[in-house]
Parts: C-alpha cells; sequence; structure tokens
C-alpha cells in the first residue's frame, strides 16, 4: 500500500523514502519475531484471568514458536536466541520464586471447583 502510494506519479519527491524490496522483507520478518512476545503480552494482560498462572505456560508457548521461527528465519536466528535465552533466564527466576507455584495451585483449585458446580 505504501509502496504503490510512492510509485504514484503525482508522488515522485518521495521516491526516495521507498525500501527496496529485501529491506521490507526483513522488517517482515522482524515483525514476524515481535508479533510472537506482543501475542503473549496480550494473553497476559486480560483482566478476567488468573495472568500470573498463565505466564508460565504462556512463556512455554512463546519459547516454542521463536525455536520453531529459527529454523524458518535461519538468518536472524541469533537475535531471536538472544530473546530465548532471556525468556529462559526469565523462567529460570520464577519457577525458583514461591508466588508462581502458589498461583497454580490457586488456579487448579478454582478449575476443580467448577467442575463440582
Amino acid at each position: 500500500m505504501i509502496q504503490s502510494f510512492l510509485l504514484n506519479l503525482t508522488q515522485t519527491d518521495l521516491l526516495k523514502h521507498l525500501l527496496p524490496n529485501n529491506e521490507i522483507n526483513v522488517l517482515g520478518h522482524v515483525h514476524q519475531i515481535l508479533e510472537i512476545p506482543h501475542t503473549a503480552q496480550e494473553l497476559l494482560s486480560g483482566e478476567l484471568m488468573l495472568s500470573l498462572s498463565m505466564a508460565l505456560p504462556v512463556y512455554e508457548d512463546l519459547l516454542k514458536k521463536w525455536k520453531d521461527l529459527q529454523v524458518t528465519l535461519p538468518k536472524l536466528q541469533h537475535y531471536i536466541n538472544v530473546g530465548i535465552s532471556k525468556l529462559e533466564e526469565y523462567i529460570r527466576k520464577a519457577c525458583k520464586t514461591r508466588i508462581y507455584t502458589h498461583t497454580m495451585g490457586v488456579r487448579f483449585f478454582l478449575i476443580f471447583i467448577s467442575y463440582l458446580i
């Protein structure tokens, strides 16, 4: 859409802002990489669910999707790996805290009670 606008004959002064196709492709790949944690953040920001108890499963899904993307986008593997390393470090720290264990227990209890009702 932007490309067709800039290629319009009346917009010739803006042609200098047109990105080459390879740069547009790279931006698309970067978007793919960033879309994954954005989706995870949206899942965890919901007000109607126990966000903390969902955090570790969402993080595990995020890790899987990023690892799959490393295969799809091998040239950007290093950058994806930086995100994976940070997330794995955070998960290791989170698993050592009692609050995650507590919220998982509360979530399990609430699910169990909902089946009884």
